[in-house]
């Protein structure tokens, strides 16, 4: 089963630490994802709906807002 992500503000998340290798994949809206832990050095991957990341364990990932008013990101264990 996916753990499911909602993204709604455009400012970075606190982080999610991943314990397994996961695949995130938007379903809805438009996101950044960067794991750079220096807030002003992060640039963001945008995922767009259908577009997924695979992301290593041990990573923790920040995410935001890309536009719109809400993003929804699945995530699944690999």
């Amino acid at each position: 089963m996916a753990k499911v992500t909602d993204a709604s503000n455009t400012a970075w998340s606190a982080g999610t630490v991943l314990a397994a290798d996961e695949v995130w994949q938007v379903h809805d809206g438009s996101v950044l994802l960067d794991t750079d832990p220096v807030e002003a050095n992060r640039l963001g991957i945008r995922l767009n709906p259908g577009d997924s990341l695979r992301i290593a364990s041990g990573k923790t990932v920040y995410y935001r807002l890309a536009y719109g008013t809400a993003a929804i990101i699945a995530r699944f264990a690999v």
